[in-house]
């Protein structure tokens, strides 16, 4: 699958979190969208409001972009509720972690240390699933994606 069909596939599908994705349709889109984020600062003339623009193209592809992530994990044999588990709880352990501008290193508890290791490794681990061999011919969420004639 080609960068411009798995846009298309990703955003048609955006509601769609029962079936499976491919790996080329997830990493296209997920480039695409990691793309159009980097560059919306640079779109934006006036620098106030770039965050806004930045925070509105996330709102814009969250939704796509865990249902991707949902059927790419499908596709690998895994469950969308332990990827959503898992990005849930990254996001809120990034949210939570310390703020390295404002905290010196010899002032970080162990607390937090132990939960910006775990946020670590649970982003590892879904990246580790989102590269994965898809499993090969259906599985219990579908038809293997790059197996289906039309």
């Amino acid at each position: 699958m080609g960068p411009a069909q798995a846009i298309r596939t990703c955003l048609r599908k955006s509601f769609q979190f029962s079936g499976r994705a491919s790996r080329s349709e997830y990493w296209w889109f997920a480039a695409f969208v990691a793309v159009l984020t980097a560059l919306t600062p640079a779109i934006v003339l006036e620098p106030s409001g770039h965050l806004t623009l930045t925070a509105l193209a996330g709102l814009i592809f969250l939704i796509p972009g865990l249902s991707a992530g949902s059927r790419r994990f499908q596709d690998v044999g895994r469950s969308r509720w332990l990827f959503l588990a898992l990005t849930a709880a990254t996001s809120i352990g990034f949210s939570l972690s310390f703020d390295l501008r404002t905290v010196k290193y010899y002032e970080v508890t162990a607390p937090q240390l132990l939960g910006f290791a775990a946020t670590w490794f649970a982003g590892l681990w879904v990246f580790s699933i989102l590269i994965d061999n898809p499993t090969p011919g259906p599985n219990s969420y579908g038809p293997n994606p790059l197996e289906v004639t039309k």
